[in-house]
């Protein structure tokens, strides 16, 4: 019975780090999926707010302006690859690793209940 044990909790380790791989997996592919012209939107409402609270002509403000510029000009990077997106495939394997992971934690769940009822 113990090396039923080991057998079973090294594959809930191994599983689990599959796990883990696919939700790093599936977090990039739903970043993909978000517009980058809401992040635009929400610096350009940000600005005037952060400008306000700045001496103008100061070196703080020019570094703000230059940073937000900076920002401004990788979400219209962001903007140009997101059109070019295919959004099926982007998709799709956004839905396949949330299905893998489903499939894993059920078969950690199913191991943990089997190992439940031998001890």
């Amino acid at each position: 019975m113990l090396e039923h044990r080991k057998i079973e909790q090294i594959m809930i380790d191994a599983l689990t780090a599959e796990r883990k791989k696919l939700v790093k997996a599936a977090e990039r592919y739903n970043a993909q999926l978000e517009h980058p012209a809401v992040k635009a939107i929400e610096l350009r409402q940000e600005i005037p707010k952060e400008l306000a609270k700045l001496k103008a002509g100061s070196k703080e403000y020019t570094n703000y302006l230059s940073e937000a510029q900076a920002k401004l000009e990788q979400y219209q990077k962001e903007l140009r690859a997101y059109e070019k997106r295919d959004f099926i495939k982007v998709n799709d394997k956004y839905m396949v690793c949330r299905f893998e992971i489903e499939s894993i934690d059920s078969e950690i769940s199913m191991i943990k209940w089997r190992m439940s009822r031998r001890a």
